[in-house]
């Protein structure tokens, strides 16, 4: 775990290049986020948000002013124009090119399409981005790429001209770092149940691009376990932490491998049958140390949702400990029922991105 962790921070600081995607009002700016980060997961550019202070006339200048202060190869972001189309706009840094590629509104299925029109959008980025890397400019004369913004001392404005140029615009940026947070049933084949052992379960995962750490903490329903001689009621709790790879296989599909550990409580009471020779004991606690591995599939289910996730995953867990419960006879101790070392489990839930 703790090599993951290192290997997880020193990828983050070790990071040059950054795109900054402006927040402009009347755009779906986070589904066009989200797609970019999709498009681009295979390329060393990381993607921030960000918030402009500028004009709509005056963004061009500002984007390269912010892009050149903030060391980022590109400034990208969506303008609404008549008619319901969009303009996607990026200005890179260095040389100052701006490309403008017009999108036109939808006309029919306007959820799927309007999730086609972002998807074409983020690929736009992505090429451009990708020239950027390697060339430094936009692309050959051929892209419909406008010249560079013209300085802003030589900008006609109709008012009074400045004496010295303004200070940067503020910027409010959203870490690099993506959150999830998930609600679940999580269902336990324990061997010794008859329904298993199963309730709700909350987790909060952190990623970066493919890796992360989650946490997750669980509580099953009681359940009973019966030889006969006695009627054991088992509820089963578990707080553990794991490293996440993820490898996607499509806009809309992740599966994840999850490898951790933590700590498993079984807490029982007994009910014994007199007629058995048994006698009852008190209500106990057992604890013990878990491994646990499972494989997830994470589904973006709604295009109009980009954030929402249906989460299922398979796995199972190790205990180092397993509890054996014995019990109390007449005639001395008898040995008593024993929970698998290997407990299969099984996963599904909702999740929602930040």
């Amino acid at each position: 775990m703790l090599i993951v962790l290192a290997l997880f921070c020193r990828e983050s600081a070790a990071e040059e290049r950054v795109a900054l995607i402006v927040r402009v009002a009347g755009t779906p700016v986070d589904a066009f986020v989200e797609r970019i980060r999709g498009q681009v997961s295979d390329l060393p550019i990381g993607i921030r948000t960000v918030e402009l202070d500028a004009r709509a006339d005056e963004r061009a200048r500002a984007a390269l002013r912010l892009g050149r202060e903030g060391g980022a190869i590109a400034v990208v972001w969506l303008e609404p124009v008549e008619h319901g189309a969009l303009l996607v706009r990026v200005t890179a840094s260095e040389s100052g090119e701006h490309l403008v590629r017009r999108l036109d509104a939808p006309t029919d299925r306007a959820e799927t399409a309007t999730s086609e029109r972002l998807e074409t959008a983020a690929v736009v980025v992505r090429a451009t981005l990708e020239a950027l890397l390697e060339t430094g400019r936009i692309g050959p004369p051929s892209r419909a790429v406008e010249p560079p913004p013209p300085p802003e001392s030589a900008a006609p404005s109709p008012r009074p001209p400045r004496t010295a140029p303004g200070p940067a615009p503020p910027v409010r940026s959203s870490p690099s770092i993506t959150s999830r947070a998930a609600l679940g049933w999580l269902a336990v084949i324990d061997g010794q149940t008859t329904a298993g052992l199963h309730g709700p379960l909350a987790r909060l995962d952190l990623r970066r691009k493919h890796v992360g750490i989650g946490l997750q903490g669980a509580l099953s329903l009681p359940a009973t376990i019966d030889d006969g001689a006695v009627q054991l009621r088992l509820v089963r709790a578990s707080l553990g932490a794991d490293a996440v790879v993820a490898w996607p296989l499509g806009r809309t599909l992740t599966i994840e491998g999850h490898v951790g550990g933590g700590i498993a409580s079984f807490h029982r009471s007994t009910a014994s049958r007199p007629a058995a020779g048994v006698v009852g004991t008190p209500e106990q606690t057992a604890f013990t140390a878990e491994l646990t591995s499972d494989v997830v599939l994470s589904i973006e289910p709604l295009p109009a949702l980009p954030a929402l996730r249906v989460v299922v995953a398979a796995g199972a867990a190790l205990l180092l400990a397993p509890p054996r419960y014995d019990f109390m006879t007449t005639r001395g101790i008898a040995p008593g029922p024993a929970l698998w070392p290997v407990q299969p489990r099984f996963t599904a839930g909702l999740g929602w991105v930040f």
